[in-house]
């Protein structure tokens, strides 16, 4: 949980951050990034995710006190 907190003092982290935070696992989250189903970026190999374009998802589909 303290985690969680010092993850929101970040903009951007990586998909296993963001599978802790919504306790998404990472495969799915990678299959949703693909689809475009959830906002990231894509630097090389790697997938980074906006934390707050993240809760702010949860929260437009109306499940943020999960976050």
């Amino acid at each position: 949980m303290q985690n969680q907190k010092n993850m929101t003092n970040r903009r951007y982290v990586n998909i296993n951050e963001v599978s802790e935070y919504t306790s998404i696992p990472v495969k799915s989250l990678y299959e949703l990034a693909s689809q475009g189903r959830i906002p990231s970026i894509k630097l090389g190999s790697r997938v980074l995710f906006d934390l707050q374009d993240i809760s702010d998802l949860f929260c437009k589909e109306g499940d943020c006190n999960n976050l």
